[in-house]
């Protein structure tokens, strides 16, 4: 790319520790570091250059040797630099020092003495000192939605030379990603190499998700489909979506390469005027799998589960609910659309539908 872009990156893999108590979790989560660092290398992706990604792996995961490497990024970038971290490895719902949120297990780690645990408290406070005004963070461990690293500090704007390059460092804040609710594991699927959901994170970064109209993938669109695909192939986890101060969908990775490059054809621009019942059942479907119970999505939305026959099978249980809200059920789309943006913030499907409601019909 240019001298001038500078993103730093953090990649972390833990596949091993020394507790007992942490079942291995084999290659897949070394390949999960692999496969994140070679997309941050990537020019036409990413374009972060080798001195300023660090790697730690193996017996090099100890809890001093990642808070040192963050340390490093709060010493060496400035306010103008991206910083990108990832973590790959176990994690538990909650902190054993009793501090709120969840923690990660470095390779030292000692759960039975809770020593060498990354806590949230931990993460957060080496997080929140890192000048960058803009951070994103990607963690793929069980029940790390709990997880509360999501800090800000003001800082300065950014110039840099090339439009491609600025379009990289535009907005602001701290954004988090998670593999998985604070109540749900993390799934290694047996048929593939990779974590699930970093397998959807690797994709969406390439643009496999879409992009842009000038080839940027955009964070709101990588979390939206990184959380559609995984929960595609596994109902059971939700990846969560974390920010602080975030006053813009900003880019994360560029599809210069146009074989990458995929032009995402929006469910309802597509359908909705020539059968709407059936795409938002589609929609409704993708988002929520397991049906209308699927997150307590129809409760959150005001409705009531006992007015709806349920056939535990997923669109079918969608295609039922619509058509109760079509005679006149108290719940109604828009209130479910509301409900599911806090799962899937400026999600472009779901923001398209509720424009088209709004248009009297």
């Amino acid at each position: 790319m240019t001298e001038k872009f500078r993103g730093f990156a953090l990649v972390v893999t833990v596949e091993k520790n020394v507790d007992n108590a942490l079942p291995n979790l084999g290659d897949s989560v070394r390949a999960d570091g692999d496969l994140i660092e070679r997309i941050l290398l990537d020019e036409d992706v990413c374009g972060y250059g080798r001195d300023r990604v660090i790697r730690l792996a193996g017996t090099d995961c100890t809890a001093n040797n990642i808070c040192a490497a963050l340390d490093s990024l709060r010493r060496t970038v400035s306010a103008l630099d991206p910083v990108f971290f990832y973590f790959s490895g176990h994690g538990d719902a909650n902190s054993c020092d009793g501090s709120a949120g969840a923690s990660l297990f470095p390779w030292d780690a000692d759960v039975g003495r809770c020593m060498n645990i990354l806590t949230s408290a931990t993460l957060g406070q080496a997080w929140h000192t890192i000048p960058s005004r803009r951070k994103f963070a990607a963690v793929d461990a069980c029940y790390s939605g709990g997880l509360r690293m999501a800090k800000h500090r003001d800082a300065e704007a950014k110039l840099l030379s090339k439009p491609q390059l600025r379009a990289l460092s535009d907005g602001e804040g701290s954004v988090l990603i998670s593999s998985s609710r604070a109540s749900e594991t993390s799934f290694i699927l047996g048929r593939d190499s990779n974590s699930l959901f970093t397998k959807h994170l690797a994709n969406g970064l390439v643009g496999h998700g879409g992009h842009d109209h000038d080839g940027f993938v955009r964070v709101f669109d990588l979390f939206n489909y990184v959380a559609v695909e995984v929960r595609h192939e596994a109902p059971d986890q939700s990846p969560v979506y974390a920010a602080y101060h975030q006053d813009q969908n900003f880019a994360v990775a560029f599809c210069g390469n146009p074989a990458h490059r995929k032009t995402r054809k929006s469910i309802i621009e597509s359908a909705i005027h020539d059968n709407a019942p059936k795409a938002i059942t589609t929609l409704f479907s993708l988002l929520y799998p397991l049906g209308p119970t699927d997150q307590s999505i129809w409760e959150r939305a005001g409705g009531d589960l006992s007015r709806l026959i349920l056939s535990g099978q997923g669109r079918v249980d969608w295609y039922r609910a619509i058509q109760n809200i079509n005679r006149g059920g108290f719940v109604t789309v828009e209130m479910i659309c509301r409900e599911a943006l806090l799962d899937f913030p400026r999600n472009r499907d779901l923001e398209r539908l509720q424009q088209f409601l709004s248009v009297p019909q």
